[in-house]
């Protein structure tokens, strides 16, 4: 948005191994937590858009390693997708 793309969509998935991916299986403590990700990411886009943020699932080989996985679909000057 701030180099004058236009953000379509957006998502982002995390997953990780520590207590705290582990804690998040539980839905009643993701929800607040995957609300105020989203909201964050949504006051940096000054439209609305179709978007997911948040702790996806908890991967106990990955022990103390976290892995985020994002997707930003947008257009650029003369509909140049970015």
């Amino acid at each position: 948005v701030d180099r004058g793309a236009l953000v379509e969509e957006s998502y982002q998935l995390n997953v990780g191994g520590d207590t705290d991916f582990l804690n998040m299986i539980e839905e009643d403590r993701l929800i607040s937590k995957r609300e105020s990700k989203t909201l964050a990411v949504q006051a940096m886009v000054p439209y609305q858009i179709p978007l997911k943020i948040g702790p996806s699932d908890y991967v106990s080989f990955l022990k103390n390693k976290k892995i985020c996985y994002i997707l930003i679909n947008g257009k650029y000057f003369g509909n140049t997708p970015s």
